[in-house]
């Protein structure tokens, strides 16, 4: 398989974390840079907490958890969305230069992934 879900996690520990770093960032990474072969969750967290950035709203963990909820989306991992947010909030984030690291391996595989499935599609 090519993704990795502890990069995506990181990816979105940093968004949660340092939001401000993120800006420079949202051009760069989309929704289809998260793998969602059996969960939309990252993918369903990062469109709302681009969306938050894009309003210049405050990232918090709470409202973000009930814009979630608001959707009606149900995740098959049955899992706490709220236990979830708050365990990426507390995820350890090093610095800004292991942020980029982490957002360009998350968009190496995403692009990985992309060839893979148009060349299986040829």
């Amino acid at each position: 398989m090519i993704y990795s879900y502890e990069i995506e996690k990181q990816v979105l520990a940093a968004l949660l974390q340092k939001p401000s770093v993120f800006v420079n960032y949202l051009n760069v990474l989309s929704e289809k840079d998260f793998y969602d072969k059996n969960s939309l969750l990252h993918k369903t967290l990062f469109l709302i907490l681009k969306k938050s950035l894009e309003k210049n709203e405050t990232i918090d963990e709470i409202i973000i958890v009930q814009r979630i909820k608001d959707l009606g989306i149900k995740f098959e991992e049955d899992i706490s969305v709220l236990d979830y947010v708050r365990s990426l909030s507390m995820r350890k984030i090093n610095s800004d230069s292991n942020i980029e690291s982490s957002i360009k391996e998350l968009k190496k595989l995403s692009v990985r992934r992309e060839i893979s499935n148009t060349g299986k599609k040829i």
